[in-house]
């Protein structure tokens, strides 16, 4: 059997629909905030429109040129997250309000099946979230609450720790009273905003421990790991990511068709035609592609 490391995204790669909303409730029910939280949304489009026409998606027909673009997106993550934090939306909010919204998210078919089985299986070294969420925390709680697998931000994570999975996001700055100061940027934290930064991540973990690694992930923001990954598996249909592939020569194949048994090689590693293999249904790791073998 081989060793393997699975590394994944979380928001609409493990959860139905993206999270960040329900972050932002937390802060809500803290605070009397009166700019409506789709005001944020629209304003993170604002300056998104204003960056396409700069980085031009019908310009960038090569894989160096789209992770460029994805690169430089971290302008407008960084100007997102001002916004939020000049509004004073998350001061305040306690690591309880954060816990009770996590009860509200709901994960695909299969994640908690495949997070417990690779947590717990002697063929699969470590499982870790890697994502742009802005709450470690958060994410932490959906995962015990909803998988039944016990989880810990990387930052806070010792030798000695015995969780099944391990996360890596940002996180809500919290005073010495466990109140939110109001900055999304915790110093202790990772610095996560773009799919450069997961691709660093991806390499750290890469470094620290022994295996091929397996990454999932759903959007655009994921193509720098799922490129980088020994194999890169796309989960659900969504057409951007499926876009940008065709545009920039990324092959993808379904995952039904990856046999049971083990990575040999990065899959991508010297090869001129890249190639990412999608799935509908977390099930399918069960029963194809390499983790098939530890079920």
């Amino acid at each position: 059997m081989h060793d393997y490391i699975l590394l994944v995204d979380f928001d609409e790669t493990i959860t139905v629909t993206d999270t960040l909303s329900f972050v932002a409730a937390a802060g809500y029910e803290t605070n009397s905030i009166s700019q409506p939280w789709a005001e944020f949304g629209n304003a993170y489009m604002a300056d998104y429109n204003k960056f396409t026409e700069q980085y031009k998606p019908e310009s960038r027909t090569s894989i160096a040129s789209e992770l460029a673009a994805l690169e430089a997106v971290e302008s407008v993550e960084l100007a997102s997250v001002a916004n939020v934090e000049r509004s004073g939306l998350f001061k305040g909010v306690t690591h309880a309000a954060l816990t009770k919204q996590a009860q509200n998210v709901q994960v695909r078919p299969g994640v908690s099946q495949v997070l417990q089985l690779c947590a717990r299986s002697k063929g699969v070294n470590t499982v870790s979230i890697i994502s742009v969420n802005w709450s470690s925390l958060f994410i932490c709680e959906v995962l015990k609450q909803t998988c039944g697998v016990s989880a810990s931000a990387a930052n806070k994570t010792s030798s000695d720790d015995a969780v099944d999975v391990t996360v890596y996001s940002n996180e809500i700055e919290m005073d010495e009273l466990g109140r939110g100061t109001g900055s999304l940027q915790d110093s202790s934290a990772y610095n996560l905003r773009t799919g450069a930064h997961k691709a660093s991540i991806l390499r750290q973990i890469q470094n620290e421990q022994h295996g091929k690694t397996i990454y999932l992930g759903d959007s655009t923001g994921d193509l720098a790991p799922l490129l980088e990954a020994d194999l890169g598996v796309i989960v659900g249909q969504k057409k951007s990511l499926r876009e940008t592939c065709a545009r920039i020569g990324v092959k993808i194949e379904p995952f039904k068709s990856l046999p049971r048994g083990e990575i040999l090689s990065n899959i991508n590693a010297g090869s001129d035609e890249k190639v990412l293999f999608a799935l509908d249904h977390w099930y399918e790791l069960l029963s194809y592609g390499p983790l098939a073998e530890i079920y």
